[in-house]
């Protein structure tokens, strides 16, 4: 999933949703000022890792990208000698996350992206979109409304994500490299892992929230090192660990939750399944065609 953090504000923008292809131009960093066409992965620089990072979510020559992530949310029990094995893990449900996105490099190195963003809960049997779920748990039905955030605009440095100020607590955890890039190459193709962890309180709870959000994309070395494009091709896996989400009804009980998915950016909205767009229709219609 997309971070949840993408569905806590908005703000509005203009842009047509464009095909998920590779733009090529010269995007800021320290390429074009040094004349290397071709990153070298061993001495990047912080600036390099903005870029590399925004590259693979978004195509930063401000075309509008659509991603989809779509998976399975895990429940864990605490290790304990005498938990039954068939109480340790538990298939809670599925979900799928639509993200559109338009990326730019501001003047002044920052990056800015637009997005749009929707996360629906899925039957964990047929991958059918739901609005409420069975709490294996508690053995209760819970409703499971759709996450929706509406355009905004967030900017990056090499510092990572600039937040907005806010009365709720929030607390990111620094890295030394920005976004924590690990890069490992395989072959003809590169490796790209990333990393964040946060303690937040949303407006409906009184307590804050631990949250670790793993990303792995995977994509052509020579892309990656590309300077000349605009857009990294990926595909990418997510592991998201969390507290029991509030809906579930289980704070303070021990264990966690797993978010567990997959995705890739698609060539435009026509590729999405037929259910998630009719599901982005059905809470906000029109919201697929509406400029960013």
């Amino acid at each position: 999933m997309h971070s949840r953090r993408e569905f806590l504000g908005a703000a509005a923008g203009g842009a047509a949703l464009g095909m998920a292809s590779v733009g090529t131009a010269t995007v800021g960093g320290n390429g074009p000022s040094s004349g290397q066409s071709v990153l070298d992965l061993d001495r990047r620089t912080p600036q390099d890792d903005l870029l590399i990072w925004a590259r693979l979510k978004a195509d930063l020559s401000g075309r509008t990208t659509c991603a989809l992530t779509t998976g399975t949310v895990w429940g864990f029990k605490p290790q304990a000698d005498d938990l039954e094995l068939a109480d340790f893990a538990k298939r809670l449900y599925g979900y799928a996350t639509c993200v559109l996105r338009r990326g730019t490099v501001l003047p002044d190195g920052r990056v800015s992206f637009r997005s749009r963003s929707w996360n629906f809960y899925l039957d964990p049997d047929t991958d059918s979109v739901v609005r409420e779920v069975l709490n294996p748990y508690t053995g209760k039905m819970v409703p499971c409304a759709p996450m929706i955030a509406p355009a905004r605009e967030q900017f990056y440095t090499v510092d990572g994500a600039v937040m907005a100020t806010s009365s709720l607590p929030l607390e990111v955890r620094k890295t030394a490299r920005p976004f924590d890039l690990r890069i490992r190459v395989v072959g003809d193709r590169a490796i790209v892992g990333e990393s964040s962890f946060m303690r937040f309180q949303s407006r409906d709870i009184s307590w804050r929230k631990l949250e670790g959000n793993l990303w792995s994309h995977s994509c052509l070395s020579q892309d990656l090192t590309d300077r000349s494009l605009t857009h990294t091709p990926s595909t990418w896996s997510q592991n998201l660990v969390a507290e029991w989400q509030t809906w579930m009804g289980m704070h303070g009980t021990p264990g966690h939750i797993l978010f567990k998915g997959d995705g890739g950016h698609l060539r435009g909205i026509d590729q999405l399944p037929d259910e998630i767009r009719r599901a982005v229709q059905d809470v906000t219609p029109g919201g697929l065609a509406e400029p960013l």
